[in-house]
């Protein structure tokens, strides 16, 4: 079934239902099971990354992780990422149920960071031109005997 998204793509997997369970002592888990926003975006800056989740939790977590970075770009959402996955690695490799949500993330990180190329290029045309220019005025400064008082 696919989904339309905020950036025009379509969206085929979204993670399956979580279920409350009494046990869920961490504001994390709650915040996941009961699919409460704030508090997730709460967690996500005001606390460190778990090291252990419950496949279900991490895949939605990820899910979530995604979906913010795509809209927002903070870098507390890219670090959970980063974490997530290093410290999940061996429960991820080769496990289906999480090759959608890489997937979307994969694509979401892709289409985020597409124009860094560009944007580089763009910054050393910039210093260059204005190196030049920086250059030149000190040139026709120097040449007119003029001294110029840095402070003004």
């Amino acid at each position: 079934m696919a989904a339309s998204i905020q950036d025009g793509r379509l969206q085929n997997h979204k993670p399956s239902v979580l279920q409350r369970t009494e046990e869920s002592s961490s504001l994390l888990i709650q915040a996941l099971e009961t699919n409460d926003a704030n508090l997730l975006d709460w967690c996500i800056e005001n606390t460190s990354p778990p090291k252990e989740l419950s496949s279900l939790h991490l895949s939605h977590l990820l899910h979530f992780l995604a979906s913010r970075f795509w809209v927002y770009s903070t870098f507390s959402s890219l670090n959970w990422i980063h974490s997530l996955l290093a410290s999940n690695i061996q429960k991820m490799h080769h496990a289906e149920e999480f090759r959608p949500v890489l997937e979307d993330l994969s694509s979401k990180l892709k289409a985020k960071t597409q124009g860094f190329k560009q944007l580089a290029r763009l910054k050393d045309t910039l210093h260059l031109i204005t190196d030049q220019n920086q250059e030149k005025s000190f040139t026709i400064i120097s040449e007119a005997h003029v001294t110029v008082n840095e402070e003004a």
